[in-house]
C-alpha cells in the first residue's frame, strides 16, 4: 500500500547502512490470537504500520455480523509488555462495503485507511472503502463506500488494495470488467484512478486509466507500485503471451488529458522463470524489480507443476532494450515451503523476505503432510552471478503459533517482521498476528 517514504542525507544514509548486520537469530511471537465474536477472524491481507509503530489490517470474517473487522495492533509501552489489539470498525456489508475484503490496507494523511472490496458494493462487483478514525478522543471510526463498481468499462472485482499518489489520488487494479468482449466475455480487468473530492463530503471522481485485452495483462491481482518518474508497475496473473502471467509498467499521458500507455515489461512462460506472479514488487537501488511466482520453478517438484519462484527482473542496459528475468530461487515444496501468495519485502543489504501458505513442518497440526507455510529470508550472493541463499526464519506448526500465511510481512517497530496467517492460533481456526525477531537489518530503500 501507500509506502512513507523518508528523506536522509547521503552520508547519513551511508552511515546507517554501514552499521547494519546480518540478521542474527529469530523466534516467533503471536502479538494477538484471533477469537471468537465480535473479535476478528481469518486475516487474509498483509499488515501495515504507521511511525508510532501500531500495525493495521483487515480479517475476512469476525465482527458483529460476521463478515470481519478492520483492527488496529498497539505495541506496548514498556519494552517486554504485551501488544493490545482494537477492533476499530466491524463491517457490515453493503450499508459500508465493506465485505469480502482480503487486501491490506492503504493508510492516509489523516490516519483515514482505504481498502478494495471484491464482491460488495451496489451491484455487486466490488467498491473502493474508506474508514474514518473519530473526530473526538474515544469515538468512533466510521466507514463509508468511495466508489461502486458497475462491471462495465470501470472494471469489476478489484483486487490488490490502493496506492496514493502525491495528491492523494488513489490508483488500484479490477481483474474482471473494461471490455466485456474480451476474456470469456468477462473483461480482462482495468487500471484506474479515484480522484477525491473537491470539498468534503463532495463524490470521488473514478477515471479508467488502462482496459487490459489479454496479452497485455488478465486479472491484474496485485497491489501497483510506484518510480519516481510517476509510472506504475504491476502484475497479471494469467495474462501475457503465456497466458502464465506478466509484469507491466503503464506510464502517465505526455500531455494533460492524454491516453495512459502500457508496456509488457516481462511474459512469463510457466516453466524454469515461474507461473502466475503473485503479490506486490519491489525495488532495488539500481532499478530492479522483485516478486514471486505462485507456481513454475523447479518443474520436479509439486507434482511438476513447480512449487513458486523468487524473481528478479532487470531493466535494459540501453533504452529501448528487453527486460530480462532471472528465477533467483525456486521452492520445491518441503522445508522450505510452497504456494508464495504474498510479495516480498527488502532490506538496505538486500536480503528478500515473504511467506508460502504450505510447506515447513510436515508434521503442523493444521494440514498434515502439506505443511502449514513458512517465513523466509534470501540472501543475496557474496559475489555476482552466485547462488541465492534462503533461510527458513519460521515454520508454521498449526497451532497456537498460526498456520497458513495467506500475504507476505512488512517491517514495523524494531525492524522485525510482521504479518499474519489466515488459521491457527488459540483455537487454530481464527488465525494470528505474529512477529518474527530480533532482525537486525538495514532500513528499507525506498522506491526506485
Amino acid at each position: 500500500m501507500m509506502k512513507v517514504i523518508l528523506t536522509r542525507s547521503a552520508i547519513a544514509l551511508s552511515t546507517i547502512l554501514l552499521a547494519c548486520s546480518a540478521a542474527v537469530g529469530q523466534s516467533e511471537i503471536v502479538l494477538h490470537a484471533f477469537g471468537a465474536l465480535p473479535d476478528g477472524s481469518n486475516p487474509r491481507g498483509g499488515l501495515i504500520a504507521d511511525s508510532a509503530g501500531r500495525l493495521y489490517g483487515l480479517t475476512y470474517n469476525g465482527g458483529h455480523q460476521n463478515l470481519g473487522v478492520v483492527y488496529e495492533i498497539v505495541p506496548p509501552s514498556t519494552k517486554g509488555g504485551a501488544w493490545t489489539e482494537y477492533v476499530l470498525y466491524s463491517l457490515a456489508g453493503l450499508t459500508d462495503s465493506l465485505t469480502d475484503s482480503y487486501d491490506t490496507l492503504a493508510l492516509g494523511s489523516h490516519g483515514e485507511l482505504y481498502a478494495t472490496t471484491f464482491y460488495s458494493g451496489t451491484l455487486g462487483y466490488g467498491s473502493v472503502a474508506q474508514v474514518v478514525p473519530p473526530a473526538k478522543r474515544n469515538g468512533k471510526w466510521t466507514g463509508s463506500m468511495i466508489y461502486s463498481f458497475t462491471g462495465g468499462t470501470d472494471g469489476a472485482y478489484p483486487e490488490g488494495g490502493v496506492v496514493f499518489d502525491k495528491s492523494g489520488a488513489l490508483y488500484g487494479t479490477t481483474i474482471q470488467g473494461g471490455n466485456r468482449g474480451l476474456c470469456d466475455h468477462s473483461g480482462c480487468g482495468t487500471v484506474f484512478q479515484l480522484v477525491p473530492p473537491v470539498s468534503s463530503g463532495g463524490a470521488w471522481t473514478e477515471n479508467t486509466l488502462y482496459t487490459f485485452s489479454g496479452f497485455d495483462g488478465n486479472g491484474s491481482p496485485g497491489q501497483l507500485l510506484w518510480d519516481r518518474a510517476g509510472n506504475l508497475y504491476g502484475i497479471s496473473e494469467v495474462g501475457g503471451a503465456y497466458a502464465h502471467g506478466n509484469v507491466f509498467e503503464l506510464s502517465p499521458p505526455a500531455v494533460q488529458g492524454g491516453s495512459w500507455s502500457l508496456a509488457d515489461l516481462y511474459d512469463f512462460t510457466g516453466g524454469a522463470d515461474g507461473n502466475g506472479p503473485v503479490g506486490s514488487l519491489v525495488w532495488d537501488p539500481a532499478g530492479n524489480l522483485y516478486g514471486m511466482t505462485v507456481a513454475g520453478g523447479d518443474l520436479s517438484a509439486c507434482s511438476g507443476g513447480g512449487c513458486g519462484t523468487v524473481f528478479q527482473l532487470s531493466p535494459p542496459a540501453t533504452q529501448g532494450g528487453s527486460w530480462s528475468e532471472t528465477a533467483l530461487y525456486s521452492f520445491t515444496g518441503q522445508s522450505n515451503g510452497y504456494l508464495p501468495l504474498g510479495g516480498v519485502i527488502r532490506d538496505g543489504s538486500g536480503n528478500l523476505y515473504g511467506t508460502t501458505y504450505f510447506g515447513g513442518d510436515p508434521l503442523c497440526d493444521e494440514s498434515g503432510s502439506t505443511g502449514c507455510g513458512v517465513v523466509f529470508k534470501l540472501a543475496p550472493p557474496a559475489v555476482s552471478g552466485g547462488t541465492w541463499t534462503e533461510t527458513t526464519l519460521h515454520s508454521f506448526l498449526g497451532g497456537t503459533d498460526g498456520a497458513d500465511p495467506s500475504s507476505g510481512v512488512t517491517f514495523g517497530k524494531g525492524n522485525a517482521l510482521y504479518g499474519t496467517t489466515f488459521l491457527g492460533g488459540s483455537s487454530a481456526e481464527y488465525g494470528t498476528v505474529f512477529e518474527v525477531t530480533p532482525l537486525k537489518q538495514c532500513p528499507i530503500t525506498g522506491i526506485m
